[in-house]
């Protein structure tokens, strides 16, 4: 399955396009296993109103979004952890295209306002 991910931050601009990804139908949720360019390990796990996010390379970084309901994401590493306090601005899930706008504050400051969109073709 091909996948394509455009993430937008304050700072940067990423766009990923994996050829290998997979998606599994699970009933209740969908999940999507694809590899970024730096070699990053992405797992999404989607359902009609959340979407978990596992990311493995150096770090591991693990989010949970879901529309009317703060959550936190969390960024360990070798000297320890980070934990972000995630707020969903816009959320939209559809057959095969998400797309996140969210806002990280830490501490009750903003430090981030971040874009997660997904789209993905199933193999013929």
């Amino acid at each position: 399955m091909k996948i394509t991910v455009i993430q937008k931050s304050r700072e940067a601009n990423a766009k990923t396009v994996d050829e290998n990804a997979t998606l599994q139908d699970l009933g209740v949720y969908k999940r999507i296993s694809y590899v970024e360019k730096n070699g990053a390990v992405v797992i999404l796990d989607i359902t009609d109103h959340e979407i978990s996010l596992k990311r493995q390379d150096s770090w591991l970084t693990q989010g949970l979004f879901r529309r009317d309901e703060s959550t936190e994401m969390l960024v360990k590493n070798e000297h320890g952890t980070i934990v972000f306090d995630v707020s969903v601005d816009e959320m939209k899930i559809d057959n095969n295209v998400f797309y996140i706008r969210y806002h990280l504050d830490q501490e009750g400051r903003r430090v981030d306002t971040l874009e997660f969109e997904c789209w993905w073709e199933p193999e013929v």
